[in-house]
């Protein structure tokens, strides 16, 4: 009999907290990976990709489903978070497709969060990133996490989630239950989020 699987896609803007409970996630189920779309990118070494990042710029649909895709592909036979992905409305149709032809239980979380808030927590984040503790850590410093960039990145976010959001409706893969508060505690979204998770991966 085929082990159930599911699939958690994290949808936010950022600095929203989006990595943070992914990870959590991950940690907490077995043979769970946590795929961050961003970090995927960037290990491409393409110029001009690392380019369109730093400006806070949306890399082509194309790369961005192939790089996720083969990710992904590698993991298959285990549960997945998968966090950046889509950010375009082109992106959605073609990560339902491969959840669905391998049999996950999808669940879509999307995090509701003021820019007045992500930008708050990115200028913390940027400042973070210069102390000698954070490099210490081996923590990835975001070339696209100062305020100036992170204010692109949450235009481009704000002009496409609301058609992102209307696919995923119309495949029955979402409906405002599906939202949670951003600005709240991270063990209180933590909490949500395990709950949507929960209901759709044993209620299927």
């Amino acid at each position: 009999m085929e082990r159930k699987k599911f699939a958690l896609v994290l949808i936010g803007p950022p600095a929203s907290g989006k990595g943070t409970l992914g990870k959590r996630v991950a940690k907490l189920f077995a043979h769970c990976v946590y795929v961050e779309t961003s970090d995927l990118l960037k290990k491409t070494k393409k110029p001009e990709v690392q380019s369109i990042m730093r400006d806070g710029g949306f890399v082509n649909d194309d790369l961005v489903i192939t790089v996720l895709l083969d990710e992904i592909t590698k993991h298959k036979e285990g549960n997945l978070v998968i966090d950046g992905t889509p950010r375009t409305p082109a992106q959605v149709i073609p990560l339902i497709t491969w959840l669905q032809e391998n049999r996950y239980n999808i669940s879509v979380v999307v995090f509701s969060c003021p820019d007045s808030v992500c930008l708050s927590r990115a200028s913390i984040r940027a400042e973070a990133e210069k102390t000698e503790s954070f490099q210490a850590e081996g923590v990835i410093v975001r070339e696209d996490s100062d305020v100036a960039t992170t204010k692109r990145r949450l235009q481009r976010y704000r002009k496409n989630l609301g058609a992102i959001v209307s696919v995923f409706a119309e495949n029955q893969l979402f409906n405002l239950t599906n939202m949670v508060d951003a600005k709240k505690k991270p063990a209180v979204i933590f909490g949500e989020v395990a709950s949507i998770l929960y209901k759709s991966y044993f209620d299927e």
